[in-house]
């Protein structure tokens, strides 16, 4: 694996790295880009379906992501820094490399918004169309993104493509790039687009 430059506080994005740890910990490298992607793009929505609305970041992890909602054996493994074998802490300095690369635009962002399993699908859909739209997922609604052995990735049709700028072509701040400048500054919240956001992990 070529390794990023690490260019952001490791232990101000824990929760979030613990997360992707806890999630696909043994997962590939697609994988954890595509997890890694999904916590920012619901961030940046500001959508309550998403725990977005709050402006604080812990809130969508704790409503999208099963690791950190239930504090799973794996996210504490990698929130505590204990990891059972080298695999493990290997597994969990990639989510590292692979979050900052996403974060300076080395690696490429996805517009991933969810993560199901083939059956997961089935059971929306089914769910959706006996309930007449009430319950489940409208699967209409949303496209892939992506791939991998363990999940098909999926983002709202009318969600933008895929996010490949760099933060040195780029201009503006994503939202990961202006939620780390103000945790520098000391800051105890932000704006980003017109709303604002608080820096603190709770």
């Amino acid at each position: 694996m070529a390794e990023n430059k690490v260019d952001f506080d490791i232990k101000s994005y824990l929760p979030v790295l613990a997360t992707v740890y806890g999630e696909v910990a043994n997962g590939d490298r697609e994988d954890k880009i595509h997890l890694i992607s999904s916590i920012f793009n619901r961030a940046e929505s500001g959508k309550a379906e998403f725990g977005a609305d709050t402006g604080r970041i812990t809130d969508v992890l704790n409503k999208g992501y099963y690791a950190y909602s239930t504090k799973s054996k794996k996210f504490m493994e990698a929130f505590n820094q204990k990891f059972p074998d080298k695999a493990s802490k290997d597994s969990f300095n990639e989510i590292i490399y692979l979050t900052s690369g996403i974060l300076n635009g080395s690696v490429p962002r996805y517009g991933t918004l969810f993560n199901l399993k083939a059956d997961e699908i089935a059971q929306q859909k089914d769910m959706f169309k006996k309930s007449g739209g009430k319950r489940g997922m409208n699967m209409s609604l949303l496209e892939k993104t992506g791939e991998t052995n363990r999940h098909i990735y999926m983002k709202y049709k009318e969600a933008s493509k895929v996010v490949k700028k760099s933060a040195s072509s780029s201009k503006e701040m994503d939202f990961g790039q202006a939620y780390s400048s103000a945790r520098k500054q000391g800051l105890k919240e932000f704006t980003f687009k017109g709303k604002k956001y608080s820096t603190e992990m709770k």
